[in-house]
């Protein structure tokens, strides 16, 4: 017996407001690998633990970076093992590779690309 995949959907989001986006009074999907990427998106900007609607899976810790005494090179080292530790909980991603991580003023930017079932994925 074949097994068939479920292929993986979400509801588009503005990447500036992280609000659905809408069109025709309803909510547009996006399916696949652009799914995938909106998913990575959204779990690298929650906060692990800090909202009940998520699980404890869902999410980074990615927040505790930030505002700590940490060193910039501590702080170097450990966003790459939170954005693998975020990310591979997804059944769709199995690896995280090519992380860039800038500590720019109070901004934390990563970038980072997602091996998929539907191909990679950069986010």
């Amino acid at each position: 017996m074949e097994t068939i995949e479920r292929i993986t959907q979400e509801i588009m989001a503005d990447p500036d407001t992280g609000l659905p986006v809408w069109k025709n009074g309803r909510p547009v999907e996006v399916e696949g690998a652009a799914a995938v990427r909106l998913w990575a998106m959204t779990a690298l900007r929650t906060m692990r633990y800090h909202h009940a609607i998520y699980s404890g899976q869902f999410g980074s810790e990615l927040s505790t970076l930030m505002g700590q005494g940490w060193s910039s090179d501590i702080k170097t080292a450990e966003a790459p093992r939170m954005v693998r530790e975020a990310l591979l909980v997804n059944p769709y991603v199995s690896e995280v590779s090519d992380i860039v991580v800038d500590f720019a003023d109070d901004e934390l930017q990563i970038s980072a690309t997602l091996k998929t079932i539907y191909g990679e994925v950069r986010v």
